[in-house]
């Protein structure tokens, strides 16, 4: 740890959740999944013959790409932005980049699946791509924007939630997590170590104070004798 320290110039002790705070963490990324999934149902299942059912489906698998992708970039790649060497610095830039690209594509291709879907498309999943491509910002409807603007907050959300599930710098988390769990381990093993030389110890006391009792009796018998 303290040569982990010394390398990348780190002086602050590391800052992560505990346990209960790690559970908080990946509780808030299913959390965000369900919420935008049912935000998002109610306007899908306008144009679907399944109703809120399909919509929620739509709603839920969309969702899970959009978090799920922010979630594992921001806990992996993205944190490289604050690492102190400048070309993983770079990397790390480039990955915030694409995170930050991956969302607003996720955000226009669910307003061009709704519209495709409202529509009645017969296949709007590859209209909705063809829209994205040809035409990304052309959502012409204030329900298509309002999807737009809660992927993308959803989408944040969860990039955030990654970088926050550990210590900002990377890899400084891990390090201090295995010092603690060397720390431990040689504590638990220093107190079997105490326990046992204690017992050792008190063994010898009750022997000892054994030979003094028989060499006063046998003084007691010398002195009669």
């Amino acid at each position: 740890l303290e040569r982990f320290r010394a390398l990348h110039q780190l002086e602050r002790d590391a800052i992560y959740p505990d346990a209960t705070g790690l559970f908080f963490r990946y509780a808030l990324l299913v959390l965000l999944v369900t919420f935008e999934g049912i935000f998002n149902a109610a306007f899908f299942a306008e144009g679907l013959s399944t109703g809120l059912l399909g919509g929620f489906l739509y709603a839920v698998t969309l969702a899970s790409v959009n978090v799920l992708t922010a979630f594992v970039l921001g806990k992996t790649a993205v944190r490289w932005l604050f690492h102190i060497k400048p070309a993983i610095k770079a990397l790390g830039l480039l990955a915030l980049g694409a995170v930050l690209g991956f969302i607003g594509c996720m955000a226009l291709a669910i307003g061009h699946l709704r519209t495709a879907i409202l529509l009645e498309s017969t296949n709007p999943t590859q209209d909705a791509w063809l829209a994205l491509v040809y035409n990304p910002f052309g959502l012409n409807d204030l329900v298509a924007w309002i999807l737009f603007l809660v992927t993308i907050g959803f989408g944040l959300a969860s990039l955030l939630d990654g970088l926050f599930v550990d210590d900002l710098y990377p890899g400084y988390g891990a390090v201090t997590r295995r010092e603690k769990q060397a720390t431990e381990e040689f504590e638990e093993e220093f107190e079997e170590v105490r326990a046992s030389l204690e017992d050792v110890k008190q063994e010898n006391i009750d022997a000892l104070d054994d030979e003094i009792l028989r060499a006063k009796q046998f003084a007691s018998r010398f002195r009669q004798q």
